[in-house]
């Protein structure tokens, strides 16, 4: 069975750039996911440090156990944390040749589109450039942007899941620990 091409120039560059809508409502659940972590986090931490204060300066072997499981939590929301500012930060030059793998000298770097290179220019010159386009050379320009997007994208979902995965190992030990303390209370 065929499936339906976009035929004309005018199709191409609609779908392009509602490709480039979604990336970006991507990328906001990013930062509002990063949000919610970074608040669970500052709360973990507060109640790690609450019921540490709570434990006695010469401790028995469960006390241990209590230091124990509230390390690993102090240190999972420190590194959770850690993560998901990585994740909603400036990507540095450096960072995006390799999540692109792209060569230092790369032509990409020359894409019209990366906003990250538009301020850089001066307008007129801009302005000459973008009116000597072809209608290929938009859609090729405007499909490597969708395409290196993406790629960020999901580099900062990785960083993301990190953050995630440390936060619910710092939840677990916390329990522990506050189960533990309430029975040994």
């Amino acid at each position: 069975m065929n499936q339906p091409q976009l035929a004309s120039y005018e199709e191409k560059v609609e779908f392009l750039l509602a490709v480039l809508g979604t990336e970006e409502k991507q990328r906001q659940r990013i930062e509002n996911k990063s949000t919610v972590l970074i608040a669970s986090n500052t709360i973990l931490v507060s109640a790690i440090i609450w019921l540490g204060l709570t434990l006695t300066a010469t401790p028995n072997p469960i006390q241990w156990l209590q230091y124990a499981f509230a390390v690993v939590a102090l240190g999972s929301a420190i590194l959770s944390v850690t993560f998901t500012v990585r994740a909603v930060t400036r990507i540095t030059p450096k960072q995006r040749i390799k999540i692109l793998d792209l060569t230092p000298d790369a032509k990409s770097e020359r894409n019209l589109f990366f906003w990250g290179k538009i301020e850089s220019r001066k307008q007129n010159d801009y302005q000459r450039d973008i009116e000597l386009l072809t209608e290929q050379e938009i859609l090729c320009q405007l499909t490597s942007e969708v395409h290196n997007v993406s790629r960020l994208l999901r580099y900062r979902y990785r960083i993301m899941d990190i953050a995630a995965t440390a936060f619910t190992i710092g939840m677990f030990a916390f329990a522990v620990l506050a189960v533990t303390k309430l029975f040994t209370h």
